[in-house]
C-alpha cells in the first residue's frame, strides 16, 4: 500500500461506487502481485547469497587446510633441515678434527724430518772419517810384515779379518 487513504463513493442506493471498489481491489490485487514477486526475488538473491557464502566458507576451509599443510609441511621440512645442519656440523668437526690432527701429525714428522737431515751431514762425514780410519788400519796391517804386531793392534783396535 502507498500509504493514501481512499474513500469510496456512495451510490444513491445501497453500498459503494462498483467501480471505487473493483479498482481498490485491483490495486490491492497488484500490490499482493508486486509483493509476491519481490518477495521471490528477495528470496532468491537470499539464496543465492546463502549460495555464494557457502562456496566461500568451503574456499575458506580448503585455504585454511592447505595453509595448515603448508605449515605442518614447513615445520617438517625445518625439523629435517635442523637435524641435517646437525648431523653436517658433527661430520664436519669430526673431519676437522682429524684433519687438524693429522696436520700436527705430519708437522712433527716433517720436524723429525728436518732434524734428521740437518744432522745427516754431519753423521756422513762422520762415517766417512771411520771409513778412512778403517781403511788405513786395513792398509796399514797390509803393508806390515809378516808375523809383526802393528800399532793398531796395540791399541785394541785391530784390523783382524781386514785381509785382501
Amino acid at each position: 500500500m502507498t500509504g493514501e487513504i481512499e474513500f469510496f463513493r456512495k451510490r444513491f442506493v445501497g453500498g459503494f461506487n462498483r467501480q471505487d471498489v473493483i479498482n481498490y481491489i485491483s490495486k490491492l490485487a497488484k500490490e499482493r502481485n508486486d509483493y509476491r514477486v519481490a518477495k521471490e526475488k528477495a528470496e532468491q538473491e537470499a539464496q543465492e547469497l546463502a549460495d555464494e557464502n557457502a562456496r566461500l566458507r568451503t574456499e575458506i576451509e580448503a585455504a585454511m587446510r592447505e595453509a595448515r599443510e603448508g605449515r605442518e609441511y614447513k615445520a617438517t621440512t625445518l625439523a629435517a633441515a635442523a637435524t641435517t645442519f646437525s648431523e653436517l656440523e658433527a661430520s664436519f668437526l669430526k673431519l676437522y678434527n682429524n684433519f687438524r690432527e693429522a696436520s700436527r701429525s705430519v708437522c712433527e714428522d716433517i720436524d723429525k724430518a728436518r732434524e734428521t737431515v740437518t744432522s745427516l751431514p754431519s753423521v756422513l762425514e762422520h762415517a766417512g772419517e771411520s771409513f778412512r780410519e778403517l781403511q788405513a788400519i786395513c792398509n796399514a796391517e797390509r803393508d806390515a810384515p809378516e808375523g809383526g804386531e802393528t800399532a793398531a793392534s796395540d791399541e785394541g783396535g785391530g784390523a783382524e779379518g781386514c785381509v785382501e
